[in-house]
């Protein structure tokens, strides 16, 4: 089916008496999960789901999500890298001095 075919199926389900319309989304959802399994077995059209670039580093995740996040959300992501930060800084003088840190 061409994609203009299945844009008309799209437009027109709703409009449908429920038999035909349940007929024409299954067939919709075979189609899409076609072009799905097409993709995926065609890794350069899987540029969103591409792997170059990865960081597992969760303080990344963090900020690439902040600009989706409201005000406050974003006050939560601060603090929480903060508190990141500041954790690895302690852990990085207690490395270097030692004998400042021990009880």
């Amino acid at each position: 089916m061409t994609s203009k075919q299945l844009e008309i199926l799209k437009k027109a389900s709703p409009h449908l008496m429920p038999r035909p319309s349940s007929c024409i989304n299954a067939l919709l959802m075979v189609n899409e999960l076609s072009e799905t399994i097409r993709n995926i077995r065609n890794p350069n059209e899987l540029s969103t789901c591409d792997t170059k670039g990865f960081s597992s580093n969760p303080e990344d995740m963090l900020v690439s999500i902040k600009s989706v996040c409201s005000p406050r959300e974003c006050e939560i992501i601060d603090m929480i890298t903060n508190l990141r930060k500041s954790k690895d800084l302690y852990n990085t003088y207690k490395m270097i001095s030692p004998e400042m840190f021990k009880g």
